[in-house]
């Protein structure tokens, strides 16, 4: 019986391997595009929010005997503009040529000393990146200068090197990643065992093969059993990559393409990932072993596909459970109900909350319905009504 299964699992991984656009698109693009992807978005979402190096600010009246006018050439270096050129600046900020125009009361200090209210004009282009960059800096300036001016208390103010936030970093990476990985990783897993799975089932029956295979003189249950294993394996090869891509992107995204060490990936150890692996596998096993089933029923590849996706909406949301929930389970039977166990455990592993006992329980179960789901798929195997069907 071993050597049956083998080599089904062996037909099976020969059959992905030697289809070098299915390793492309299944194994190696996922985990490649979600790393491209999402450090593209870190280094956009910082040219965004931080202004570029190089820019151009004119400034109208620049009160040169308060702080507020050392500070504006310290940041910006403006270029003093008369009044009588401001239409003109204005026209070369909305063509792109200059990024901003800061604009003051000519009697803006007597207003300050009399505790009148000035009013203080930015002109900016929110279409231009670098325009509505400078424009978000020197709003921010202009705030902490106001503040600074009728300053009644203060607030966590900064000095003496005193840190307010009580969390530790690991905290703040594991409360982050434990809402977050559990439906990445959980919706990548499920992509990847249609993928595998779709064309396993669905495809041999659309080509013929499926029947071939099923009069060899080889038990349905070694076919079923062999099948689910091999993609399994595969859909793991596709999570993990998947799991690659977002381990080296996510403190890229996080940080905005700087040097934050908001997401510390590294505060993991190898048994953390060990954990994520057979919870993976797991979790791999049983998602292929319902995909094939479904698979089973369809007559290509395309039906198939179309026909999973309400399981997909399913999985997905069981996946989100970890958004609105602060932690992990703790009750030993939640990790008895198949995925939502696998989320509550990918939760509990990225928060640093996880037990051996729920993480066995977990992989266990998963293994038994899997198991479960083999021999429903030996039955269908068996019904000439289903796998012969036109």
């Amino acid at each position: 019986m071993k050597s049956n299964i083998l080599i089904i699992i062996k037909k099976e991984l020969h059959r992905f391997f030697s289809d070098k656009r299915m390793v492309l698109t299944a194994l190696v693009m996922p985990g490649l595009m979600i790393y491209l992807i999402y450090t593209f978005m870190g280094n956009a979402f910082s040219g965004l929010v931080s202004p570029p190096e190089d820019f151009s600010v004119g400034v109208v009246n620049l009160p040169d005997s308060l702080p507020l006018g050392e500070t504006i050439l310290s940041l910006f270096g403006p270029e003093q503009v008369p009044e009588s050129d401001i239409e003109n600046r204005k026209e070369k900020i909305k063509n792109s040529e200059e990024d901003l125009l800061i604009v003051f009361p000519a009697t803006f200090e007597e207003d300050i000393s009399a505790r009148r209210s000035p009013n203080i004009e930015i002109y900016y282009s929110s279409v231009s990146a670098a325009s509505g960059a400078v424009y978000s800096a020197a709003v921010n300036m202009l705030d902490e200068y106001e503040n600074s001016l009728a300053n009644v208390f203060d607030v966590n103010k900064a000095e003496g090197g005193k840190v307010y936030d009580l969390a530790t970093n690991e905290e703040t990476t594991g409360f982050f990643l434990a809402s977050m990985m559990p439906m990445l990783l959980i919706t990548l897993l499920f992509s990847g065992c249609v993928a595998v799975s779709t064309e396993s089932i669905a495809g041999e029956k659309e080509r013929g093969t499926m029947a071939t295979l099923l009069v060899t003189p080889v038990r349905r249950s070694e076919i079923a059993i062999g099948k689910i294993a091999g993609l399994a394996a595969l859909a793991l090869g596709c999570g993990v990559s998947s799991f690659i891509g977002l381990y080296f992107s996510l403190p890229k995204l996080m940080s905005f393409g700087g040097d934050s060490d908001l997401i510390n990936m590294k505060i993991y150890k190898v048994w953390d990932f060990a954990a994520l692996i057979f919870v993976l596998l797991s979790t791999a096993c049983l998602l292929v072993s319902l995909v094939a089933i479904i698979s089973a029923f369809a007559k290509s590849v395309k039906e198939a596909t179309a026909t999973v996706m309400p399981l997909m909406i399913v999985v997905v949301l069981i996946g989100l459970s970890a958004i609105f929930s602060a932690s992990a389970k703790t009750g030993i039977l939640w990790y008895s109900i198949p995925v939502y166990n696998s989320v509550q455990t990918i939760n509990g592993i990225f928060s640093f909350n996880y037990s051996m006992p729920n993480t066995i329980v977990t992989i266990v179960s998963n293994f038994i319905c899997s198991l479960i789901a083999a021999l429903v798929l030996t039955q269908m195997f068996k019904s000439e009504k289903i796998m012969f069907s036109k």
